[in-house]
């Protein structure tokens, strides 16, 4: 049985016990299964739902479209994700430079989505689909954070970061039939930021990106630290500078909701075989 962290009544977090932890995951290409996600995401959905408090019944009614969403996608799509090499797509922070320059050298565009908790909402799931409709050629990548950023409201994510690789992971590898008919691209990889213990986090975020190699990186209009955003930059070895960022449109709630609901009634959690390979 799942160990349930009950300890904070404003913000709850399903803390199960797991095989192996997100540094292992990168390491060794470790991957939690379709059956173990679909188990984990039962009990992650009915302690989200059942549990008393001043939000129970916001919490009813967003959990369908977020963790509803995933279990839903994982039971229709088992078969075919059980063949699926989903663990190619984690990479530690050392592979993604070695990659970015490899791509790089070839006159690639190489980018990163830096994400701090990326847990599912159907928001997310926008910001995916804007990234693989924006960029069809070239070598993207998502980091995911392994803390929540000092100065958030919450200070730990409801689902562990573990369980966050793996269903991002699988969802990469189908993104294209996922998003309907049109040529849009899979992500590439996925990694994570360990923990900031010394910088600051505008330091630290523009330390990661110039480690990875990365030209690129996205941002989103109206983000509240925007400028500082663009601002990141690629350091070329004599020493100048040229910030690259492609940017988001601003994502209002009708419009991510609509969107969500489109993706359910044109019955997309069905998916074929990728059409093509990743480049």
């Amino acid at each position: 049985m799942a160990e349930i962290d009950k300890s904070v009544e404003k913000y709850l977090s399903y803390r199960p016990e797991l095989p192996f932890t997100w540094q292992e995951m990168l390491e060794q290409k470790k991957i939690l299964s379709v059956d173990e996600l679909i188990h984990h995401l039962e009990l992650a959905r009915g302690y989200l739902r059942n549990t008393p408090g001043p939000h129970q019944e916001s919490r009813k009614d967003l959990e369908p479209d977020w963790l509803g969403w995933w279990h839903t996608f994982f039971i229709k799509n088992r078969n075919y994700l059980k063949k699926n090499r989903a663990r190619k797509k984690l990479k530690t922070l050392s592979e993604v430079a070695v990659e970015n320059q490899k791509m790089n050298s070839k006159q690639n565009i190489t980018a990163s989505y830096f994400a701090n908790g990326l847990e599912g909402h159907a928001g997310h799931r926008w910001a995916i689909q804007y990234i693989v409709t924006a960029l069809q050629k070239g070598y993207v990548g998502l980091f995911l954070d392994e803390k929540i950023t000092p100065g958030k409201a919450r200070d730990q994510h409801y689902l562990p970061l573990e369980m966050r690789l793996s269903m991002w992971a699988y969802f990469f590898v189908v993104a294209e039939q996922l998003l309907g008919d049109s040529e849009v691209r899979e992500l590439d990889y996925l990694t994570v930021i360990p923990e900031n213990r010394s910088l600051s986090p505008g330091e630290y975020y523009d330390k990661i990106f110039f480690e990875s190699r990365a030209k690129y990186h996205f941002v989103m209009e109206g983000d509240p630290h925007f400028f500082e955003k663009v601002a990141r930059n690629r350091h070329d070895g004599d020493g100048s500078s040229v910030p690259d960022v492609f940017v988001f449109p601003p994502v209002d709630i009708a419009s991510t909701t609509g969107r969500a609901q489109w993706l359910l009634n044109q019955n997309t959690y069905r998916i074929k075989p990728p059409r093509r390979k990743t480049l």
